[in-house]
């Protein structure tokens, strides 16, 4: 029979590793439900499998390729602009100067 409740060293190895610190910092923001016991904090079994099952839902997927490398049928969104630092500032090779009007002085 597995444990109910996890000291937080224990549950920071069941979360794969994770820090003590890490551990509490998500307690303090609230991803991870804690309880008290006396002055030990634990977190429930069942706590720790709904923020590990929760994890999926947070990030999009993955992408496979980089930006820009997807086949013809894929998306355009990609420009490969570069940037550039210049004494005017930043601006994008390849984008217009600004043209709006300036102070001829």
């Amino acid at each position: 029979m597995s444990r109910l409740l996890h000291p937080i060293l224990e549950a920071a190895d069941v979360l794969g590793g994770m820090s003590r610190s890490t551990v509490y910092e998500k307690i303090a923001s609230g991803e991870i439900a804690a309880v008290k016991v006396g002055r030990r904090t634990y977190i429930t079994h069942d706590e720790l499998e709904r923020y590990v099952r929760a994890l999926g839902h947070l990030r999009p997927p993955l992408r496979r390729t980089a930006p820009g490398c997807e086949s013809e049928s894929g998306p355009e969104s990609f420009r490969g602009d570069t940037l550039s630092l210049s004494p005017a500032g930043l601006r994008r090779q390849g984008a217009p100067p600004n043209t709006e009007a300036s102070d001829p002085s």
